[in-house]
């Protein structure tokens, strides 16, 4: 049982071959694995991982600014002393 509705997040998203997919054998798709897809039998987790790299690149971005802005204002701090 999936906490977020994945399958219409994905299908809002990506566009799956219904026609051709199925699943390997009885076994797995008493397992839960209905699909051949990996990112349809993956459910939330897919959501999730998505989720949880754009929140690290905007962390990361947020970062890079901070320290490019810091290294900005070192630069003109050092420019302004020289001509003081």
């Amino acid at each position: 049982m999936d906490i977020l509705p994945a399958d219409k997040i994905e299908e809002y998203f990506l566009e799956f071959d219904e026609i051709n997919d199925s699943s390997l054998g009885q076994s797995f798709e008493g397992a839960g694995f209905d699909s051949l897809n990996s990112l349809r039998n993956m459910g939330s987790s897919f959501v999730y991982i998505i989720i949880s790299l754009l929140y690290c690149s905007l962390i990361f971005g947020a970062k890079l600014f901070i320290s490019s802005g810091q290294i900005y204002s070192k630069f003109i701090f050092q420019i302004e002393k020289r001509y003081e």
